[in-house]
């Protein structure tokens, strides 16, 4: 016990003989327990805790069926609208009963 209080008192005289390294180390370790405390609120949040609505478990998402090509992308073309419209007619077809889709 006694060489790590001597260790301590060791590293206090350094500190205080070079400020600037004191406040970096400082600095850093805030950061670091900052940066951890914010990461880990998120990941609580997102992945651990359930979702704050009744039946969570039919929630349903609606996205692209096919992915964005490179050149769409590069050359300002879109075919989102188009897209998403297919994608949610094609879902809303899947989700209906037989009975209700015309033909």
């Amino acid at each position: 016990m006694e060489a790590a209080l001597q260790d301590i008192r060791y590293a206090f005289r350094g500190f205080h003989r070079n400020p600037v390294f004191a406040i970096s180390i400082l600095l850093t370790l805030a950061l670091g327990i900052g940066t951890t405390t914010a990461v880990f609120s998120v990941v609580d949040r997102v992945l651990f805790r359930p979702l704050p609505y009744a039946d969570a478990g039919r929630l349903v998402s609606v996205g692209l069926v096919q992915s964005l090509e490179h050149q769409e992308f590069l050359m300002g073309r879109s075919l989102w609208s188009g897209r998403i419209i297919r994608s949610l007619l094609l879902l809303s077809r899947a989700r209906a009963p037989a009975s209700t889709i015309a033909t």
